[in-house]
């Protein structure tokens, strides 16, 4: 045989699970990324700004970002349930967070 070719001894059936079939499947246990991972592949990308068309934040939409994000709402855990997030621009997504933060830390101390 040539260098650097070599014959796959065995096929492993297991290898190109997907989905619950796979054995590193955690299932509802799920960090940041695999949530919104699962989210994004379930109903796709954030595609609009839900505080442009109704304002349902506490400020108003600029208008000026074209990049969509989903937010989770606050006082919910992270799930795949997409009642639970927001579609929100960019601009909204940073607002939204910081205005958190700002209460998180204020009550911390």
């Amino acid at each position: 045989m040539p260098i650097g070719i070599y014959k796959r001894t065995t096929y492993n059936p297991g290898m190109f699970r997907k989905g619950k079939e796979h054995r590193n499947w955690k299932g509802n246990r799920l960090g940041y990324n695999g949530v919104h991972g699962r989210i994004q592949k379930k109903y796709g990308k954030a595609i609009y700004c839900q505080n442009r068309y109704r304002q349902i934040l506490k400020f108003k939409c600029t208008g000026k970002s074209n990049i969509f994000d989903y937010a989770k709402r606050k006082g919910y855990k992270y799930t795949i349930n997409i009642k639970k997030y927001y579609q929100l621009c960019r601009n909204c997504h940073i607002k939204y967070d910081k205005n958190w933060i700002k209460k998180y830390e204020k009550n911390k101390y």
